[in-house]
């Protein structure tokens, strides 16, 4: 005896094709979207050289970086101890010649010292190169205040070859947040 299909059992397999048709659907999307995921990723090593990833990534870092970074560091310049700030604007100088950006150290210079001791970016350039390495450790030592100018003693130890020590002063005077001008002693004493 044949048993009769109720309309409840034939909804029951049209709802049931209806489900299958709908995940056999949406495996098929999730493959192709895989798929071109996949290619686009291959597609953007092939065309794009290292000088274009290079370039990029600078400019994505310029971009947001360069503005965060501005607004982090005031900041987190008005936050600090003077000793602090201090040696942030010590540290910074010394990158800048570390990293070849003598026009931004020179800039920082205050403007009788550097007239007197570097008329030019060339002489700065000399004396730098002269008295820098290019990886330098920095040791701070005691700073005192001298009315609106801070003395900053440091020990500035040379990464490269046989770590020579150079003992060296600092006067900062800071005009706002972030914004200051340096001198510092010439002919600093050596330890070898």
């Amino acid at each position: 005896m044949k048993k009769r299909k109720t309309s409840f059992d034939k909804i029951a397999n049209v709802i049931l094709l209806i489900i299958i048709i709908i995940l056999a659907i949406v495996n098929i999307r999730m493959f192709v979207n895989n798929n071109k995921k996949e290619d686009n990723e291959t597609e953007n090593e092939v065309t794009l050289t290292a000088e274009e990833i290079v370039e990029l990534a600078n400019w994505t870092n310029t971009v947001t970086t360069d503005e965060e970074n501005e607004e982090g560091m005031q900041r987190n310049i008005s936050t600090m101890t003077e000793r602090k700030r201090m040696q942030t604007y010590v540290g910074e100088f010394l990158n800048d010649i570390e990293d070849g950006d003598y026009e931004v150290a020179y800039a920082c210079l205050n403007e009788k010292f550097r007239n007197t001791y570097f008329p030019s970016l060339d002489d700065f350039k000399k004396y730098c190169d002269e008295t820098y390495s290019k990886s330098n450790s920095i040791n701070y030592g005691d700073i005192d205040r001298q009315g609106e100018y801070y003395v900053l003693n440091t020990t500035i130890i040379s990464n490269i070859g046989d770590a020579n020590k150079t003992d060296q002063r600092f006067v900062v005077k800071e005009n706002g947040n972030n914004d200051y001008e340096i001198s510092f002693q010439i002919g600093e004493d050596k330890e070898e």
